[in-house]
């Protein structure tokens, strides 16, 4: 099945299926508990995205934890940024760059951009052959080409090396 960006970003059903995540309540607010981390840590939208996609790579993809890292921090241009999720492969090379996106963030065409650009920032630094963009309701993996351009993977996800 051929399926276009525009085709993928528009389908308005959860990407991931449904996974047993662990919550708690501790003074009135809801934490989840992140299995790479291993540790409960505040359930925010996109925290929520995240897990699923932790456990989707996991469990579906069977990618081992030890090769997720989450939140790893990297200095850009002199400013600390955190990467939501890589990716890496059995020589610890980066494999895929992952940004996970709250669910109520529209990936638009300008906003898949937005994402783009800010991935591909992180990514002059760890230099990984694929992008992975997701709000949990879309997902769009981006591989690096012969010519060193990142092509839309139909399919939506990619070839690990």
């Amino acid at each position: 099945m051929n399926r276009t960006i525009q085709s993928m970003m528009k389908d308005k059903q959860w990407v991931f299926p449904e996974y047993e995540l662990r919550i708690q309540e501790k003074e009135g607010q809801q934490y989840i508990w992140d299995v790479l981390r291993k540790k409960w840590v505040l359930k925010q939208p996109e925290e929520w995205v995240r897990q699923k996609l932790i456990h989707h790579l996991m469990e579906d993809r069977k990618i081992p934890a030890g090769l997720l890292s989450i939140e790893k921090e990297i200095v850009y241009h002199g400013l600390p940024k955190r990467m939501d999720l890589v990716i890496y492969n059995r020589s610890a090379r980066p494999e895929a760059l992952i940004e996970c996106k709250a669910p109520e963030v529209s990936f638009t065409p300008k906003k898949i951009q937005e994402v783009l650009l800010q991935i591909s920032r992180y990514n002059d630094i760890l230099h990984a052959p694929h992008l992975i963009i997701t709000n949990g309701w879309q997902w769009a993996c981006f591989s690096l080409n012969e010519k060193g351009n990142y092509r839309f993977c139909p399919s939506g996800w990619y070839e690990a090396d």
